[in-house]
């Protein structure tokens, strides 16, 4: 009989066993994009090229979305990171340029314009030949100097110049395989491409002082990318910050007099009407006949963390416990809502969301913003704190003002929940 520690395999290695199973490809495309996202950073992204070569369309973009976008600070505006995403092309010319070329396709467009405007340079060849046969022989002659010093390939109308020689390879190599693919695509791609590289010759004063990046397709890209978070019920970090600084009043009074949406959680509730339901999450839309997720995915799932992200408030109290913590309290609250006002009940879980939303994009914890399953705790937890100082009637809303300003007056003094205490400030005893 095995024994337990032969059981524990590496994410990689899970992965392997996964993909030699016949069935392991419709397991993997049966994950959320927010679960195949921590398979990825739990494997890493220079391991995971064959998981996102499989992924859906609808998967690739979600992962995307979290993995390429970074804040310098909680509540700070996130921001594409071009090396990150040259980093993804590396990945995914590793299993062949045919399938970096395919996935290109499948990226969000605007995301991808954005991608490639910081890797490639794209000028229009008889523009760049007029410029080298320019009347200004210096000049003309430090631009071809220039050009044979750089990586640059001709494809059809246009001339490629590279900006980060460590992707060009693969995102050459791509480009072929796309014109072979789909030539029409291609060359939508490269005339947008064209347009923006343009725009910045312009700014530059000439081809050869163009060295800057392409800033046009950067607010594109994340103006697309916001549109597909907020229908997915994120809150965008400034929002998110604004929120939690309007939450803190200068009493607890003060928290419970003030009406229990403001401006932003009522733009956001109203995005989200706007938008309609949410999806229904990969099981609930399955076909009959789709096939269960196996041991070995299972085992994965678990491994890195997965399940946590997906799972229900869980409202039944821990048997045995003496002295129940700020997010026990909340959540025995709950199932008294659920049983006796399944309406307010709906509506103190929708609005637990957007907490847990907001928190997990402005509030900083140990120097970082909280993870999805913490960010979910500590709404439950400042809800709780709330519970002793508002009217059992309280909207969720009103309960976390109430709790966040009295932790913030106290300095968290007297909190028992692990995370309100790693919340507190520094020097700071309970």
């Amino acid at each position: 009989m095995p024994t337990r520690q032969s059981l524990i395999l590496s994410p990689q290695s899970l992965l392997d066993t996964l993909l030699d199973d016949p069935r392991g490809v419709a397991q993997l495309q049966a994950l959320s994009g927010a679960q195949l996202n921590k398979l990825v950073q739990a494997i890493g992204l220079e391991d995971a090229g064959a998981a996102l070569s499989l992924a859906t369309r609808e998967q690739l973009i979600q992962v995307m979305d979290e993995d390429l976008w970074k804040s310098p600070a909680p509540g700070q505006a996130e921001r594409l990171d071009e090396r990150r995403f040259g980093l993804w092309l590396e990945v995914l010319a590793d299993q062949g340029p045919e399938v970096l070329a395919r996935k290109l396709k499948e990226m969000d467009r605007d995301l991808m314009l954005a991608g490639l405007s910081q890797h490639l340079l794209v000028v229009e060849t008889r523009d760049l030949m007029r410029e080298l046969r320019g009347e200004d022989e210096a000049e003309s002659s430090l631009l071809e100097k220039r050009l044979e010093s750089t990586y640059n390939h001709e494809l059809g109308d246009y001339w490629l110049v590279t900006r980060d020689e460590a992707s060009w390879n693969a995102l050459l190599g791509a480009l072929v395989s796309l014109d072979e693919e789909d030539h029409e695509l291609l060359n939508e791609l490269l005339d947008r491409l064209c347009a923006l590289s343009n725009r910045e010759v312009d700014d530059a004063g000439g081809l050869f002082e163009l060295l800057s990046s392409s800033q046009q397709a950067m607010e594109d890209a994340a103006e697309s990318r916001e549109q597909r978070r907020l229908r997915a019920g994120y809150v965008p970090p400034a929002d998110a910050a604004a929120f939690l600084r309007l939450a803190r009043a200068a009493s607890v009074q003060a928290a419970l007099a003030a009406p229990a949406e403001d401006a932003i959680t009522r733009a956001y509730f109203r995005s989200l009407q706007g938008w309609g339901e949410p999806e229904p999450a990969p099981e609930a839309a399955a076909e009959p006949g789709a096939p269960a997720l196996g041991h070995s995915l299972l085992a994965l799932l678990e491994q890195a963390e997965l399940a946590e992200a997906g799972e229900p408030l869980r409202l039944a109290a821990a048997p045995g416990k003496q002295a129940p913590d700020e997010a026990e309290l909340m959540r025995q609250h709950l199932l008294g809502l659920k049983q006796g006002d399944p309406k307010a009940f709906a509506a103190a879980t929708r609005e637990l969301g957007f907490l847990a939303n907001a928190l997990a994009s402005g509030l900083e914890l140990h120097g970082q913003a909280p993870r999805p399953a913490e960010a979910a705790a500590l709404a439950l937890a400042f809800c709780g704190l709330g519970l002793g100082l508002a009217p059992a009637t309280a909207p969720a809303l009103t309960l976390f003002k109430a709790g966040f300003t009295h932790f913030g007056i106290t300095a968290g003094r007297a909190v028992r929940h692990p995370l309100l205490q790693a919340c507190r400030p520094r020097g700071k005893a309970a």
